[in-house]
């Protein structure tokens, strides 16, 4: 796992249902993509 700080960004290739987002800080900015609309889908019922 990155060593990553209140304000920075990860990019999510594949972010599938958003599970690496569960475990990551609300501090840390988290941008996805996926290519299936179905997961894209998912997540945006998430957030």
């Amino acid at each position: 796992m990155a060593d990553l700080k209140a304000g920075e960004n990860l990019l999510d290739i594949g972010i599938g249902t958003g599970l690496l987002e569960e475990m990551i800080s609300e501090e840390i900015n988290v941008y996805g993509i996926d290519i299936s609309e179905k997961m894209m889908e998912k997540i945006k019922q998430k957030i």
